[in-house]
Parts: C-alpha cells; sequence; structure tokens
C-alpha cells in the first residue's frame, strides 16, 4: 500500500468502520461510514476511539503482518484489542483530556470514565437498533471484569455482557488487562498526578506493548505469549524493572498468565531488550504462517478442502492462560485453532463463498458484513481476510 494508508471518511451507509489491505470489492485503507437513527446522523469518522481503533489495525498490519490472516480467535481478538489499545493511548497525549480525566477519576484511572467508555456515539446509534450488541453507555468498556477463558469453548456471539469467540468481545479480555497496566504505570511513578504523568506512562506502555508484539509468536494462544514477552520487555532496560510485577499482576489477575506461566517467566534469563526488538521485527516481515487444509464440506463448499493459515509459528516461552478449573489451560493444536475459528466465521455469516458454494448445501448468509473470502489459488481453495470492521456486525440478522 505504499507509504501512506488512504482514509475513506465516507464510504456509504452503515454504522460501522473498518480497515483493508484491499479487496472483496473494496479499496485499500481506513473506511468509514454515516447512518441516521432516529433523526440523527450518525458519522463513525467522527468519533477520535473509532478513527485511532482502525489505525491501529493499520499499525499492527504494518509491524505484524502474520496476524491478518492467523486462522485462530485469539489472533483476530488481540487485533481488535490492540485497535482499541491504540484509542486509548493517543487520546493521552491530549493534555487538556488528560487534566478532565484526572478530575474525573481522582487518578484511579482504570475506573469507569470518558478514557474507558470507548466511540460512545457509535455505541448509542448501534444501541437503537440492537440494545444487547454494545455496552449500555459506549460501544466497549475497557473497564471490565472479563476473566480469560478458552475461546473455543466460549459461543460465537453473546449479548455484550457476557463473553463470547466473537473477536470484539473476546479482545475486551486483553483490553481490561491493558487498561490496569496502564493505570499501575501511571501511580508506580510516585509524583503529582499530571497530564504529563499519563503521557509518559502511556508512551512506556506503547513501547512494551509494541515490543511483545514484534516479539510474540503467532500460536492459538497468542494472549499469553504477547503478555509474557511484554513481561519480559518490562523486566529490563529501559525500565529496570519497576513495571514488571505490575503487567504479571494485571495479566495473572485477568487469566491471561497462569500462575505457573508468571513463576516460569520469573525464571527466564532476560534477554537485551532494544537490539532483539530489531532483530525480530526484521526477520518477521516477510514471514509467511504455514497452511492446513481442513474439511470444506462442512461449510457447504463445492470441494473436499479448505487451505487456512494456521498460527503455528515455534514458541519462545513454554506459557499459556489460566484454566478455570485448576492450573494452566491446555494449549490448542494450530489445527485444532484454525478449524473453531472457521467454524465461527461460517456460523456468524463473515464468509464470501462467492461461485464456491455447493449448489444444494451451501449457505451464503447474504445480509451479514463479510470479513473473509474464499479464493482459488493453484486449483485450491483458500481463506483470506478481507478486513477488519468494528461494527459488531449489527445487521446481519
Amino acid at each position: 500500500m505504499g507509504k501512506f494508508l488512504p482514509v475513506h471518511v465516507d464510504s456509504g451507509v452503515d454504522l460501522n468502520a473498518f480497515y483493508t489491505r484491499g479487496g472483496g470489492g473494496e479499496p485499500p485503507g481506513l473506511h468509514f461510514f454515516h447512518e441516521a437513527v432516529t433523526g440523527r446522523v450518525y458519522f463513525s469518522g467522527e468519533s477520535p476511539d473509532v478513527a485511532c481503533h482502525e489505525m491501529g489495525h493499520g499499525v499492527l498490519d504494518a509491524i505484524r503482518p502474520q496476524l491478518f490472516d492467523a486462522q485462530t480467535i485469539e489472533a483476530a481478538a488481540f487485533h481488535e484489542s490492540f485497535g482499541d489499545m491504540s484509542a486509548l493511548l493517543s487520546v493521552l497525549q491530549v493534555q487538556s483530556f488528560g487534566q478532565a480525566l484526572l478530575n474525573e477519576t481522582g487518578g484511579t484511572i482504570n475506573h469507569a470514565s470518558r478514557l474507558s467508555r470507548l466511540a460512545e456515539q457509535l455505541g448509542a446509534a448501534i444501541r437503537v437498533q440492537h440494545p444487547d450488541a454494545v455496552d449500555r453507555d459506549c460501544l466497549r468498556n475497557a473497564c471490565n471484569s472479563f476473566f480469560y477463558r478458552d475461546p473455543q469453548t466460549l459461543p460465537p456471539s453473546a449479548p455484550a455482557s457476557q463473553l463470547s469467540s466473537e473477536p470484539h468481545s473476546f479482545s475486551r479480555v486483553f483490553t481490561g488487562a491493558f487498561l490496569d497496566a496502564l493505570a499501575g504505570i501511571f501511580r508506580v511513578q510516585g509524583k503529582t498526578p499530571s497530564p504529563e504523568g499519563l503521557v509518559k506512562a502511556s508512551q512506556e506502555l506503547g513501547q512494551i506493548l509494541v515490543g511483545g508484539v514484534l516479539g510474540a509468536p503467532v500460536v492459538p494462544d497468542y494472549y499469553s505469549q504477547v503478555a509474557a514477552h511484554m513481561v519480559q520487555i518490562a523486566d529490563g532496560a529501559p525500565f529496570g524493572r519497576k513495571y514488571r510485577d505490575i503487567l504479571k499482576s494485571c495479566f495473572v489477575r485477568r487469566g491471561i498468565l497462569s500462575l505457573q506461566a508468571a513463576a516460569t517467566l520469573s525464571s527466564v534469563k532476560r534477554r537485551i531488550v532494544g537490539s532483539s526488538v530489531r532483530l525480530e521485527r526484521a526477520g518477521s516481515e516477510g514471514r509467511k504462517l504455514p497452511t492446513a487444509s481442513i474439511s470444506a464440506a462442512q461449510y457447504g463448499l463445492n470441494r473436499a478442502a479448505l487451505k487456512v493459515y494456521t498460527a503455528g509459528e515455534p514458541k519462545r516461552f513454554a506459557v499459556t492462560s489460566s484454566s478455570l478449573t485448576l492450573g494452566p489451560v491446555e494449549p490448542r493444536s494450530p489445527q485444532n485453532a484454525a478449524e473453531s475459528y472457521t467454524e465461527d466465521l461460517f456460523q456468524r455469516g463473515h464468509v464470501d463463498v462467492g461461485a464456491h458454494a455447493h449448489r444444494v448445501a451451501g449457505l451464503t448468509h447474504p445480509f451479514s458484513f463479510k470479513t473473509h473470502m474464499i479464493v482459488e489459488e493453484n486449483g485450491e481453495l483458500l481463506l483470506k481476510r478481507t478486513t477488519f470492521d468494528c461494527g459488531f456486525d449489527h445487521k446481519g440478522n
């Protein structure tokens, strides 16, 4: 896409916004929409949260392109969380906002506030048409109490008050931990709370986040790998271990890291962070994920097999998230994770099957927003992502 990311400020009528590389009939870039609801016209591009969220998709795609097609729930959910984390970090660069936030929260910034309530306008518009699709006062609230669960055990959709494997819904687990970590880093500075301190905390946590993304391998349990790499980065220069325990605590309390994982990280020898981040970025840019074949007949396709990109990179840390029973969760295989996420996509109607639907058994979901499409390459069917959207598919039914 070159050096610049095109921005389409009004791509039509919808309560939505999305990022795409191009494909599926849409030009590449950030797309925003408008729609009239109860006499008021809502423009999704008016919201700084929505704009920064979609830009976050573009940034993450630039630094970790393997996540775009990775066929696993946690990779897709992390993309959505990264968009929300980008919105949180961006707004804190505005010092007048920071002062208003401190006045509202008294310095405890992981309380519900104008910071944690993401995309209030878009959420209000969607709520009129689909009341349980979004939070009661915004699209998503980073201040939440969600605890990690194996996403393959969750339903593909649920009301906003519950957790599901739908990427926007499941993203809230990581975003909630991130907001807690931001509040902890801000608090540990030990100075009088100030907008300047918020800027410093946000920039340092942003640096840790990007380092974690660059280092973490794309695997089915991606959340725990990003968290582990963030803890490792916080354990070294230039942070001097002052944020290590904050991050470990936040990720453990959300179940993103199990207790065993946190103990394991304490015994891992710290690497030199400054140079490793640059080398890992350079080594990952051109690397492609492996592919695997899964059964296509169960999805109503006219071929026997469907190829997908699997989250099969080698792990650096033998850590996972927490189980709801006892100990760490058992990690899923890349094949199993791909099959589970593919089933979710077809159940929600997010796959454009084109001419590849079986003439009798095919299922097309004509009114659902499509994030993926089936293409034919070298005589085989391949599932490819076309976009990340933020509309919660409120019109899909």
